[in-house]
């Protein structure tokens, strides 16, 4: 009985030592995740103060393309209702798609902070939510490490700051867009460990998914990734065929769902890519290389230039790192893994270098400067390579003599911190492009008062704009203007504002609206802004001053036209954008008393205004009395999605003028209604709602399978919530493999 008693009691004693252990464990996990998502943020938060940016100097980040493209973006997304969104916007060229825009540039689940934020401290909000992606990206890279090699040690955080302070973080610090895919990555191979290990699904569903929403352009990288992930884990050892079927069909169906989900926005993308000048560029005719090796080796230096055009790719990750990973090949006696080392650092060669490589990593056409923006890739591989190194103290040739050495560790990691911090701080300080913030902010206020006070009021629509050509200033201030840049621009845009003489930024996605009398009567712009400290002449352009406003000058064009009207005896059907600059359209006080107007010099047509009744964006209803056949002209882009109808009734619209939305009409009175869809939204809504469909029965049949079985291996089990560990446990068992044969297998990378 004694004897009874005291073994209870050792087993008690047991088990609360276990307890113990695993309480340590599990605060042991959170300290490392916090260093890893605290470590990088301090050390960007302190180049921030070194740096002078907003709020603790005059520089921002509001610098390359985020001068006057991302930013302005954001501030339009800010002003957006969260939950009622119309696709089409006026704020740019002659109208465009802000769902498909917001694809590329806006949709990262982060910037709904911004919704939080007074608009006046939205770039001081925008460098938050940097520091805040820097410290999720070596949160998350601290999730990977414990999933795929089952513990953490207590360097792990300063892994996790070299994969978050990267060159590619650094050098791309300005392309906000992109940074996500650099949080999502650890999580989705995590994800497939996980798919692997276990068969969950759920978690590799949501990370691409959300990677698809966020940026479906660099998550087409991922995606290869994905791909060629899975096959690593698959044949990293020896397995049944059967398991490695089973998963490829999970990991095939599990990317369908994912991209099912984001269907609703992937389809209407793709749609607008392919009218995209880009997409018509033409592929590789013959291989071609780009850099030397040596260009590639000098990049894995600290305090390199960062490459923003068309330099070697952006592939530091801390060269004590670099260190690390000679000495796991010279140290490491498996052949396997040095010979997989080395078709990596090929494979990434090529795909840095070559041009047929190049063309297929970037969604099959050529990327305009910012090379390689498949590199943080690259740089997550190796640092699992270099990690696996220090933490099975691959650090030396003689393993004998590693117990006296675990000093070394201490000092390399001290070392590879200050390495990091002191090149992220060089590049910061040196190569980042920065705006001046008093400069770039100076016209806000004032900007800001006119939007406001010269605003249309309910059911009337003009333009607004600079004189002084520039692009997104409608998207910044929040009027419809003309001037527009995006890399989503339509072919048939771009070509059309060439050719009637406006300003070229960017090659192929801008345009920069220059003030011409006849075009702002056509296109409805009705007040221009002057900047006093960049004067523009405008005694040719019949303006009348308004008012003035903290440096800024508002004029009115008393001619500008309605944003549609029709025309009777004038055919516009074979009209091309060249034809435009003789096509002069004046109405003296058109507002007043409509009567009739120009068209070319001499030449009176009957002009007639359509009456707006109703406006929004994407639907604009009016009326039109006509007594003869007349055409309807709009100052519409002609994109496709917009639908005409006439007492409604369907009619085919045409293009006029190459770009302008235009349709007959017949004698009498008629309602006229304008209608935008999304081309592509509607299926790609039916699509994501099959997948939901698909994803909730899958769980229910996943769970009452795991449920299922473990019931009838042990009767006893009956809580649900140790039905899973359970099940996992077993399947390993039936597999030939205990648990801890199965973990310590799957840690290695083969």
């Amino acid at each position: 009985m004694f004897s009874k008693l005291r073994n209870n009691e050792i087993v008690a004693n047991e088990n609360i030592l276990k307890s113990k252990n695993k309480i340590k464990d599990k605060n042991f996990k959170k300290a490392q995740y916090f260093l890893s998502f605290l470590c990088p943020l301090i050390i960007l938060f302190i180049c921030f103060i070194c740096i002078e940016l907003s709020p603790f100097g005059n520089n921002n980040l509001m610098a390359m393309d985020a001068y006057a493209q991302y930013y302005p973006m954001l501030r339009q997304a800010m002003r957006l209702n969260l939950f009622v969104k119309s696709d089409w916007s006026f704020a740019g060229a002659l109208g465009f798609n802000q769902l498909t825009q917001s694809a590329y540039y806006t949709n990262s689940p982060l910037w709904l902070i911004l919704h939080l934020i007074p608009e006046k401290y939205s770039i001081t909000g925008i460098h938050f939510i940097v520091l805040l992606r820097f410290g999720l990206a070596g949160l998350t890279f601290s999730y990977f490490i414990k999933q795929y090699l089952a513990k953490l040690s207590r360097y792990t955080f300063i892994f996790a700051t070299a994969y978050a302070l990267s060159s590619y973080t650094l050098a791309f610090i300005n392309q906000f867009m992109w940074l996500d895919i650099v949080i999502l990555l650890p999580l989705l191979a995590a994800a497939l460990v996980r798919l692997w290990r276990k068969g969950h699904f759920l978690l590799y569903v949501i990370s691409l998914a959300t990677a698809l929403y966020t940026n479906f352009y660099l998550a087409y990288s991922l995606c290869i990734f994905a791909c060629l992930w899975s096959l690593y884990l698959m044949f990293r050892e020896k397995i049944s065929w059967t398991e490695r079927f089973s998963y490829l069909i999970k990991f095939i169906f599990a990317s369908l769902l994912a991209a099912g989900l984001t269907a609703f926005s992937l389809i209407p993308a793709y749609l607008a890519l392919q009218k995209t000048i880009a997409s018509d560029l033409g592929h590789p005719q013959k291989i071609k290389f780009y850099h030397s090796l040596g260009d590639y080796l000098q990049k894995l230096l600290p305090f390199q230039k960062i490459s923003l055009a068309y330099e070697a790719a952006n592939i530091y990750f801390g060269f004590s790192n670099v260190v690390l990973i000679i000495l796991f090949h010279l140290s490491n006696k498996k052949k396997r893994e040095s010979i997989i080392l080395i078709a990596v650092l090929l494979f990434a060669y090529l795909s840095f270098n070559c041009n047929v490589f190049d063309y297929m990593w970037h969604g099959l056409h050529f990327p305009n400067q910012l090379p390689a923006r498949q590199s943080y890739l690259f740089i997550f591989i190796m640092l699992l390579f270099a990690y696996r190194a220090f933490t099975n103290n691959n650090l030396c040739f003689k393993r004998k003599h590693l117990k006296k050495l675990q000093w070394l560790k201490n000092i390399f990691a001290i070392i590879l911190l200050a390495e990091l911090f002191l090149n992220a701080l060089y590049t910061l300080h040196i190569y980042t492009w920065k705006a001046n913030h008093e400069n770039y902010i100076k016209h806000e206020e004032g900007m800001q008062y006119l939007v406001e006070k010269y605003a249309p009021r309910e059911n009337e629509f003009y333009r607004m704009e600079f004189l002084l050509p520039q692009h997104n200033q409608g998207l910044r201030y929040g009027y419809n203007g003309i001037g527009y840049y995006s890399s989503l621009m339509s072919k048939s845009c771009y070509d059309f504002f060439q050719n009637i003489g406006m300003e070229v930024y960017a090659k192929n996605v801008s345009v920069n609206y220059v003030p011409n009398q006849h075009l702002n009567n056509l296109f409805s712009v009705r007040y221009l802004i002057q900047k006093e400290d960049e004067p523009v002449p405008i005694e040719h352009l019949n303006l009348r001053k308004i008012e003035s406003y903290d440096k800024l000058t508002l004029y009115e064009n008393p001619n500008y036209l309605p944003l549609g009207f029709a025309l009777e005896d004038v055919d516009l059907m074979n009209t091309q954008a060249k034809d435009l600059r003789s096509f002069s359209l004046t109405a003296k006080d058109l507002h007043e008393h409509p009567i009739t107007a120009k068209y070319n010099p001499g030449k009176e047509k009957s002009l007639i205004p359509l009456q707006i009744t109703h406006f929004t964006s994407d639907r604009i209803k009016g009326e039109i009395i006509l007594s003869d056949d007349a055409q309807l002209l709009t100052g519409i882009a002609a994109e496709e999605g917009w639908e005409i109808r006439v007492d409604n009734k369907s009619i085919t619209p045409f293009t006029a003028f190459d770009y302008l939305l235009a349709a007959p009409l017949k004698t009498g009175k008629h309602s006229i209604e304008l209608i935008y869809h999304t081309p592509g939204k509607n299926l790609g809504i039916g699509i994501m709602i099959i997948s939901i469909c698909c994803l909730s029965l899958w769980l229910y049949v996943d769970n009452c399978r795991r449920n299922k079985y473990i019931i009838n291996r042990n009767p006893g089990i009956i809580k649900k919530g140790k039905a899973n560990d359970e099940y996992n446990r077993c399947r390993m068992e039936s597999n030939g493999m205990s648990v801890a044969r199965g973990t310590a297998k799957r840690t290695a990378i083969n």
